[in-house]
């Protein structure tokens, strides 16, 4: 059993943290990229039913130019929020810190003026993933430890 428990939280992991170790490079990377003027044009929030419940996640539009070329992001951080239950919290939450017509900072690639963010680096939801990867790799060798204790002999 201690064996199952071990393969199923060391996958778990080892994904989150395949998913979350380039992010969280690309992440980093952003504090570094140049800045521009931009301006949020929409506001609001996408969600998804999963079986009782919904999760929302907000969804932000902002316009920026770059070399001439207007671009339009929708990044607002590298997983800054962890999706919500919460319609209310998180929409009021966010139409405070990016209303409509709010004049922000873009951080854009230089390599592709196209990908952008408002809130360069890492953040706590990518913290969180990170977090959580590491500790179900640790759950899964502690697995693997009494997996092996309780096949070794008594002596």
């Amino acid at each position: 059993m201690y064996s199952v428990l071990a393969i199923v939280l060391g996958l778990i992991g080892s994904a989150l943290l395949g998913f979350g170790v380039p992010l969280a490079r690309r992440a980093q990377a952003s504090r570094h990229w140049p800045e521009v003027a931009g301006k949020i044009v929409a506001i609001g929030m996408s969600r998804i039913w999963i079986g009782r419940g919904t999760l929302y996640f907000p969804d932000v539009r902002y316009e920026y130019t770059v070399d001439a070329a207007s671009l339009t992001g929708t990044r607002i951080g590298w997983l800054s929020t962890l999706p919500g239950f919460s319609h209310g919290a998180a929409i009021y939450a966010l139409q405070r810190t990016y209303p409509r017509g709010k004049q922000v900072l873009v951080r854009y690639n230089p390599a592709d003026p196209r990908d952008s963010v408002l809130e360069p680096g890492i953040r706590r939801g990518l913290r969180t993933v990170l977090g959580l990867a590491v500790l179900l790799i640790v759950l899964a060798l502690a697995a693997v430890v009494a997996a092996r204790m309780l096949e070794a002999p008594l002596n």
